[in-house]
């Protein structure tokens, strides 16, 4: 494992001068028109199949057809080598705080394009939730990670050792955590099968849940 990471962040090193990955531009996006187009190419998405992991798979697969058809991509102007001075305060900044825009897992699928859904793009998700859930399969892509490494503050930017791993998951699967948390919680408090204590710890952590998003 860390022979592995090690020669993961030899290569991210070696790269560090190359220009910058072409993000999704979701300030020019037409939201509007990818809301739309998500409920027209979904319509093609056999969501009660039987294979969730074939569904979900048709699923991301319409979702980043619309996104790329609404949604800008391309590298920041005046692009400068990474370690500048701008760009550690921002890192510094995303560091320290809970930011709403996370990275997406190996599906590519971003909070963003979830939160712009159409009506009938929520409801065949919603079916491919239910049918992991009822069916008790979690999707292969919702249990595998893009592992990245992520440069510790302060430290020698070309040392290995300055880098720890972070993994990047699906947010899609993250979702249907989220929702399966608060079905939970209800179902427990509603019962009275937890303690005071538990209780409180658990009203205490949603609280903090929902201020973070």
């Amino acid at each position: 494992m860390v022979k592995t990471f090690r020669a993961m962040a030899k290569t991210a090193l070696r790269a560090v001068f190359s220009p910058p990955a072409r993000l999704w531009n979701y300030k020019k996006a037409d939201w509007e028109m990818f809301s739309t187009l998500s409920n027209i190419y979904t319509t093609q998405v056999k969501a009660d199949d039987l294979n969730v992991n074939k569904a979900i798979k048709s699923f991301n697969q319409v979702i980043l057809k619309a996104a790329s058809e609404t949604i800008p991509r391309g590298a920041r102007k005046n692009y400068r080598p990474y370690w500048t001075e701008e760009l550690q305060r921002l890192e510094d900044e995303m560091s320290t705080t809970r930011q709403e825009k996370k990275s997406p897992g190996p599906d590519k699928i971003t909070n963003e394009m979830l939160k712009n859904l159409g009506r009938k793009a929520n409801n065949k998700l919603l079916i491919i939730f239910n049918n992991s859930w009822t069916k008790g399969h979690i999707p292969q892509i919702w249990r595998e990670a893009d592992v990245v490494p992520t440069h510790k503050q302060g430290k020698d930017r070309t040392k290995v050792d300055s880098y720890r791993p972070i993994s990047l998951t699906s947010c899609v699967g993250k979702l249907l955590e989220r929702l399966i948390n608060t079905r939970l919680c209800w179902y427990l408090e509603s019962k009275n099968l937890l303690t005071p204590t538990r209780r409180i710890q658990t009203t205490h952590q949603r609280i903090r849940t929902y201020i973070g998003r």
